[in-house]
């Protein structure tokens, strides 16, 4: 309980940086840089590293989360990751509506794709994978759970810097892997890999039945 605790008031913490980074470039601008020696750009360094920073933060200690503890996979069922997954695709299409109004809340446009293409495309995909396991039997859905979630981290940190370095060059990939194809190539993996370790464990049962 106390080390939970101990995460809320981190996230919170780290939530309230993020909003600062985003909202402090248009403040300076307004206050005319508080009367400091200070440009414009500078505030916008310094709002950047105030929203990368604990974004990076928090998604690695959401990927550290779910590799050590099995929460998540204990908890949900087929019929539940469905409906979760459905809900997310909802807030994804609702935030991505929100963010073309609002000029992507300030984020730069990359990171801003970062964050709604795979809210959009992997809930998707979750739902269509837990929607096929309903019918199949548990042992199948938690193989194939146990491999998503930890495919899906990856995935989510991998997009997410290369929309902190567009253009792939650091990935030593196509300069056209920013993190849209990104976030198309390893959501084509995942329902890839997903359908044929679904098929093969469904297959593995059946025969171990018979």
């Amino acid at each position: 309980m106390q080390l939970t605790r101990h995460i809320r008031k981190t996230i919170v913490i780290l939530a309230v940086l993020i909003l600062l980074g985003a909202v402090l470039p248009t403040i300076a601008q307004y206050y005319d840089n508080f009367g400091l020696s200070m440009r414009q750009n500078d505030f916008d360094e310094i709002g950047n590293f105030l929203i990368y920073t604990p974004l990076s933060i928090l998604i690695i200690g959401l990927v550290f989360f779910i590799f050590t503890r099995n929460y998540f996979e204990n908890k949900f069922t087929a019929k539940k990751l469905t409906g979760v997954s459905i809900l997310l695709f909802i807030i994804g299409v609702v935030v991505a509506y929100l963010s073309n109004i609002y000029n992507d809340f300030g984020f730069y446009y990359e990171i801003a794709e970062a964050i709604i293409l795979p809210l959009l495309f992997f809930p998707l995909l979750l739902a269509f994978c837990s929607l096929i396991c309903i019918f199949l039997r548990e042992e199948v859905f938690r193989a194939w759970f146990k491999f998503a979630r930890i495919y899906i981290s990856l995935a989510l940190i991998f997009i997410f810097f290369s929309a902190l370095s567009p253009g792939g060059g650091s990935w030593g990939v196509s300069n056209n892997f920013d993190a849209e194809a990104a976030t198309w190539f390893f959501s084509g993996l995942f329902l890839f890999i997903s359908l044929i370790l679904i098929a093969r464990k469904s297959w593995k049962l059946k025969n171990k039945v018979s």
